[in-house]
């Protein structure tokens, strides 16, 4: 199981902007602006997960990742808005490189990543309103190349190990309600997500011929819930929290 917790200041109106902290946030479902109005954002967010694959030799584990972003949303209807997150992150995965005496980690550069979604309400009431998310993300490329001594079920010696893991993506659908508390909006609900990539990994003994291995890699769990408020600071700025339990 996982849990998340999510610090961010999000933008009501054009001008606006912000700081946020960790996961991938699914937000309240009602749109920050009006028709056909634009809202922006900006954040940071820290992301701590468990992968897993069906294929021994390409090993995975707990992950962690920073990721800084900027976001845009747009109001297309009303109580219907589309969003695009552009961000960077980088990729660390504690004792990846299993093949080495002792393991080694895996830490793997910045890249750019993306996020689109769109969210709304699908019912209305005074002072409260339930509705849908659905949100896609999609991760840059991550590769790390080591050089190290072969632990001794890999018959020792030195040896070149390179991981790659690409085309990760995930995919998140949630329902969620939302409640009017004074200033304040409250909101929480559940979601299913779906998470994949490829993992590939080549060892090199000195001397010796490069083994590859392939394997299809995704994220345990299929099921979360998640509960988030957000604090209007004044006409154009307000304060958004969200956690999340996976």
């Amino acid at each position: 199981m996982r849990h998340f917790i999510i610090l961010a200041i999000l933008a009501s109106v054009l001008l606006s902007a912000g700081i946020a902290a960790a996961s991938q946030d699914l937000g309240q479902p009602a749109p920050l602006g009006r028709r056909d109005e634009f809202s922006w954002g900006l954040g940071y967010h820290n992301y701590k997960g468990e992968w897993q694959t069906d294929d021994e030799d390409v090993v995975t584990g707990n992950l962690k990742q920073n990721n800084y972003w900027v976001q845009v949303y747009y109001t297309f209807v009303e109580d219907w808005e589309f969003y695009a997150r552009f961000g960077v992150a980088d990729l660390t995965i504690d004792t990846l490189f299993t093949q080495f005496d002792p393991p080694a980690d895996y830490e793997a550069d910045y890249g750019f990543n993306l996020t689109l979604g769109i969210n709304g309400l699908l019912y209305r009431a005074p002072g409260w309103g339930i509705g849908p998310i659905l949100q896609a993300n999609f991760y840059p490329d991550y590769e790390v190349e080591l050089e190290g001594e072969l632990n001794e079920d890999l018959g020792g010696g030195m040896a070149d190990v390179l991981a790659r893991y690409k085309g990760w993506m995930d995919i998140n659908l949630g329902l969620a309600a939302q409640v009017d508390v004074g200033p304040l909006v409250l909101y929480g609900g559940g979601f299913g997500y779906w998470t994949t990539a490829d993992g590939h990994v080549a060892i090199t003994p000195e001397g010796g011929t490069e083994q590859r291995h392939q394997a299809t890699v995704d994220e345990k769990g299929s099921f979360g819930g998640y509960l988030g408020t957000r604090i209007p600071m004044g006409r154009a700025w307000s304060f958004h929290a969200e956690g999340q339990y996976k």
